[in-house]
């Protein structure tokens, strides 16, 4: 209990249990010893008044790197801590419970994360060192700590110590190891994992024939890594062309995507992937039902294609159906669904070409 449900008594420690704020009686009983050596039982009535703690104020500063998910985001903070804040089902939160928060709250026990990634309904951490914590949603196994079972702190995925990325999505979880290999834990439905082993893994898992990757990315249902040199290659579901590699067969183990050579990041979405070049342009696969590719098409496409007007961009970020590129000089371009505004240009149109993101 916190400490101000505490007392001590004859050097007894006693703890209380209550509202978790206002005024109220605790009721209970302690056994203390007399001068004879009886045990006696003393009823004790203590009104207690527990002060509120304010509302937060003021904006969540000293924000290193941020990631969201389908209903919750989160920060890392300066000198590694991690605060989450949005819905809690089963604990995607890290904050030992299960109550959804408006504001943000501490993860329980990560004090050196060096970067975070957030799923639908769990969370990583990659800690100083190379370990990982994950906690939240654990079905598919995807906290990667030998068990099925929810958590909602932080718990150990098994097996990682030298990790230098991590990336997570739905119900699977994916990190590169300093060598350039790639593990990953939980759902197989699709061959997502790329182990060629089908349905689900509460432990990590080696992904088959990457040796020399420097970043992974995973979707719902596919992966992706990119390589030493500028290649990418992907595995899993590949119904809409999400492999990249001119063909809609899915594949459990990693097929080279189709002339991309000088990709220096790459981020997957739902259904469809984006790879950012060197020099500045983009190139997009897979599904464009609602504008996801940028080609000024809605027609799907199992090789990648270029996105219209982008030649400067710096970074790249695939969301569930709809992808937004930052610009050199600040600026930012989205394209794909825009039902909720995701696009940002004052519209609910989507748009098969980047549009501009407005200042408000």
């Amino acid at each position: 209990p916190p400490a101000w449900l505490q007392i001590s008594m004859n050097g007894q420690s006693v703890a209380l249990s209550g509202t978790p704020a206002g005024t109220g009686t605790w009721n209970f009983s302690v056994t203390v010893t007399d001068d004879r050596g009886d045990h006696v039982t003393v009823p004790v009535h203590l009104a207690v008044t527990v002060p509120v703690d304010p509302p937060p104020t003021g904006p969540l500063t000293g924000v290193t790197q941020i990631s969201a998910a389908y209903g919750h985001s989160c920060a890392l903070l300066t000198g590694g801590s991690i605060k989450c804040w949005g819905l809690n089902w089963r604990g995607a939160l890290g904050d030992g419970t299960t109550t959804d928060s408006f504001t943000p709250v501490s993860v329980v026990g990560i004090s050196t994360a060096t970067s975070i990634s957030t799923g639908d309904d769990h969370s990583c951490a990659l800690l100083v060192g190379g370990s990982i914590k994950c906690w939240g949603y654990n079905y598919y196994g995807q906290l990667g700590d030998g068990s099925y079972t929810d958590s909602s702190t932080p718990v150990s995925v098994v097996g990682i110590s030298t990790a230098t990325s991590i990336s997570t999505f739905t119900a699977h979880s994916c990190a590169v190891l300093l060598a350039g290999s790639i593990k990953c834990w939980g759902s197989n439905s699709i061959e997502q994992r790329g182990d060629g082993i089908s349905y689900r893994s509460s432990t990590p898992v080696s992904v088959v024939g990457i040796s020399t990757a420097t970043s992974v990315s995973v979707g719902s249902y596919h992966s992706c890594a990119l390589l030493e040199g500028g290649s990418i290659k992907c595995w899993g579901y590949n119904y809409y062309g999400l492999l990249g590699d001119g063909s809609y067969t899915d594949s459990s183990t990693p097929v080279s995507v189709v002339g991309i050579s000088t990709a220096t990041s790459i981020s997957v979405g739902y259904f469809h992937s984006c790879a950012l070049l060197e020099g500045g342009s983009i190139k997009c696969w897979g599904i464009t039902e609602w504008g996801e590719l940028g080609n000024g098409t809605t027609t799907s496409s199992n090789v990648p294609v270029s996105v219209i007007g982008i030649s400067t961009a710096t970074s790249i970020s695939a969301g569930g159906h709809h992808s937004c590129a930052l610009l050199a000089g600040g600026s930012i371009k989205c394209w794909g669904y825009n039902a909720f505004g995701q696009l940002g240009d004052g519209a609910t149109t989507n748009s098969s070409v980047p549009v501009s993101v407005v200042s408000g």
